[in-house]
């Protein structure tokens, strides 16, 4: 297969890590000589993916480059905060595939939604982001930023509300300790408040990486400057996702930072999205259509799942 990869950054490294051996892989990015906004439609036609794994205000640009191409296409996020902008392009892929928002989170969490969903009325995600030893952020700056523009989104009723970032706030236990979590903008509540008209749905996030974003968040209300210097990213980081319903509950952590670059490249953030982008990529690439992660047929997400389990530490539906 050959792949046309769109941005080279943390998580985009440790895909190509992951796919290189098995696949043709060429990537598109500004240290190659390749600036997103000059690519022509001509230089991705000759590819049978291209995987997009450039920060999602790209996205529409990326699309409308290839809406006339035979090639099929994946990103890991979205960028509007109403409505997936990717919808529009819907039309473009009845015969050809495209993979939304095929990452860790959005993603994996959207796989588990489904899973559990059955006959429940409600869902709440909780995404933990953690470092034991570090207050600092492990995933892009520019990320970040963007993130802490939008508002949390609840869907409750049938309605889409807008409600402040960081409010009501909880403390929960699981596996790897004890977090206080608050309302953090994650845009799998657009998707999924599609798929499933029915179901409240509430996204929640906590550990030190969400404290860090809150302290930020504070600051830029206060007015005050935001530097930033030099970061590393702490060996002990965590990436984990619980899902409880009235119905099910469900918890996945992936394991510590360390214990990934035994065997990985990558972090406890970049190491599980590329992995979720691998396996969406290996068990969904013989499909036509868009869809998002909710949306594939129940034997391809039960197939994704059980690959996800060799990868981490803990995943028990109770």
């Amino acid at each position: 297969m050959k792949i046309a990869l769109l941005g080279y950054g943390k998580t985009g490294q440790v895909f190509y890590s992951m796919v290189r051996d098995r696949h043709e892989v060429k990537v598109f990015d500004k240290k190659r000589g390749y600036v997103v906004e000059k690519l022509k439609s001509e230089e991705l036609k000759d590819f049978d993916f291209v995987v997009n794994l450039l920060p999602c205000k790209y996205n529409e640009l990326v699309l409308n480059l290839i809406k006339e191409l035979e090639v099929s296409y994946v990103d890991f996020s979205t960028f509007r905060s109403d409505k997936p902008e990717q919808l529009k392009f819907k039309e473009f892929f009845k015969n050809r595939l495209a993979l939304l928002n095929a990452g860790v989170a959005p993603g994996l969490d959207n796989l588990l939604v489904a899973e559990i969903a059955g006959n429940a009325r409600w869902v709440k995600i909780y995404l933990i982001e953690h470092q034991y030893d570090l207050f600092s952020p492990s995933w892009s700056v520019e990320d970040m930023m963007l993130t802490l523009q939008d508002k949390p989104l609840v869907y409750k009723k049938g309605k889409l509300i807008a409600v402040d970032n960081f409010s009501e706030p909880e403390v929960k236990q699981c596996s790897s300790g004890c977090f206080w979590f608050y309302r953090f903008f994650g845009e799998e509540v657009l998707s999924l408040s599609l798929n499933f008209p029915r179901l409240d749905i509430e996204l929640k996030a906590g550990g030190s990486e969400i404290e860090v974003a809150k302290f930020i968040y504070s600051l830029k209300k206060s007015g005050g400057n935001i530097q930033f210097g030099n970061k590393r990213v702490d060996e002990e980081g965590v990436f984990g996702i619980i899902v409880e319903s009235d119905h099910k509950n469900v918890e996945v952590m992936f394991p510590k930072a360390s214990e990934i670059k035994k065997k990985f490249a990558g972090n406890h953030i970049t190491f599980p999205t590329a992995l979720l982008g691998t396996l969406f990529l290996k068990h969904a690439k013989e499909l036509k259509g868009m869809y998002f992660p909710e949306e594939l047929p129940e034997d391809i997400r039960k197939k994704i799942l059980n690959d996800v389990k060799k990868y981490t530490t803990v995943f028990k539906f109770y």
